[in-house]
């Protein structure tokens, strides 16, 4: 997940970094997709000030629970 394109900049690669604590938090206390993709998009659309992409949220959420 990039919502601001910065992946392509090696030196931009930490930029969401300070999100993951907070998704971690989530996977190892058993949040469920819905909860999970809540907080990416609130992330996305709250603190980015991006329009967020709910569905695109939903996928990555689906795939960090079934890490």
């Amino acid at each position: 997940m990039d919502p601001i394109g910065v992946n392509v900049y090696k030196e931009a690669r930490d930029e969401y970094y300070s999100y993951l604590p907070q998704i971690f938090n989530l996977k190892i206390n058993g949040a469920n997709e819905r909860t999970i993709a809540t907080a990416l998009f609130k992330i996305e659309t709250e603190t980015m000030c991006l329009l967020g992409n709910i569905a695109y949220c939903k996928e990555i959420a689906a795939k960090i629970v079934s890490l």
